[in-house]
């Protein structure tokens, strides 16, 4: 990229946030802060935009918001690709859990089915998420 020695602006999601939770669990680990340094940002979208337009800038994302604008990091020199994170191969990924107290027939069975069929699996992977099946 050919650019100059320059500071790295860290960017950050805001306490409280699901994404920055698991980046601390995953990463950062029990003992050790992100830098107070850090700016902080309210959402995936913020972050992803900042990262895009600071070549001297860091963050983290969910996977389905990188786009052509920022690079998705390797880790241990496994490349974030759906396969790999299908795999378990990429070490950072968040599973997400569907609950519901009981899951009666009705709009929420009829929801939580459409989600695991092919064509739910297929808008998910269009929306660039990781979809559960092969």
């Amino acid at each position: 990229m050919g650019l100059k020695p320059h500071p790295i602006h860290v960017i950050t999601r805001e306490e409280g946030s699901g994404t920055r939770h698991a980046f601390e669990k995953m990463v950062m680990g029990k003992h050790v802060e992100i830098t107070p340094a850090a700016m902080v940002q309210d959402s995936n979208g913020s972050v992803r935009e900042i990262v895009a337009h600071d070549p001297y800038s860091i963050g983290y994302i969910s996977m389905g918001l990188v786009d052509p604008r920022v690079k998705a990091v390797a880790v241990d020199g496994v490349p974030p690709t759906r396969d790999n994170v299908k795999r378990r191969k990429y070490k950072l990924v968040r599973r997400f859990l569907l609950v519901t107290r009981e899951l009666k027939p009705g709009l929420a069975r009829s929801f939580v089915e459409y989600i695991l069929s092919p064509e739910g699996q297929k808008l998910l992977e269009a929306e660039g998420l990781v979809g559960v099946g092969e």
